[in-house]
């Protein structure tokens, strides 16, 4: 059985810059738009491709072979979660467990995506930004019970902060009682209810 962890949240947000931080020391963060961006640093014409085989060759091998991995991903599109998900039913004795890094603050995810790109980073369009955003949450709730585990970090322009973790065999915890606008008002609730619903034990730290 392996554990496997998602980086995600909307781009800009900052999950590149700190993801690595949260998990075991030297673990490496599988991402296709770094990949991408090595790729084409070297000249590749097909960049794309190269990355995208690249390092789903190596998420392929890790499953076939059960060892824990890390893949960012956004979490964004139901696309990214049709792929999340067919990683996760490669064999659901896997562990799932997410970083979602969210913001009340759209405006923060596209300046810091902007100049990212003024940096040498890869674009990501204003529009695609502001669109997964808005989906984050939408599609986190539909595909929820694919989670054994969820932690959840507020970001601001000054820190960012580890408000809470779901944990399919306890439940709710929360860490801080300031509780940004997206989590106590649209996922909290929705978390406690799938809880009730699911019998999965009591809420805690409230």
């Amino acid at each position: 059985m392996a554990r496997i962890y998602f980086i995600a949240g909307p781009p800009g947000v900052g999950k590149s810059t700190l993801g690595h931080l949260l998990l075991p020391k030297g673990f490496e963060i599988l991402n296709e738009d770094d990949a991408r961006m090595k790729y084409k640093a070297k000249g590749y014409i097909d960049y794309k491709i190269h990355s995208m085989y690249r390092v789903r060759n190596i998420i392929r091998q890790n499953l076939i072979n059960s060892e824990d991995f890390a893949l960012e991903l956004n979490l964004g599109y139901n696309h990214q979660y049709d792929y999340a998900k067919s990683i996760w039913n490669f064999n659901k004795q896997n562990q799932i467990e997410a970083f979602l890094f969210f913001t009340d603050e759209l405006e923060l995810c596209l300046t810091r995506a902007e100049l990212r790109y003024h940096n040498g980073l890869h674009l990501v369009e204003p529009q695609t930004i502001k669109e997964m955003y808005h989906n984050q949450l939408p599609l986190l709730k539909e595909n929820f019970s694919m989670f054994d585990r969820i932690s959840f970090l507020n970001v601001t322009k000054k820190a960012i902060k580890n408000i809470g973790r779901y944990d399919r065999s306890f439940g709710l915890e929360n860490y801080s009682n300031k509780k940004p606008v997206w989590y106590h008002k649209d996922l909290e609730p929705f978390i406690e209810n799938y809880i009730w619903e699911n019998d999965i034990g009591k809420s805690i730290g409230r």
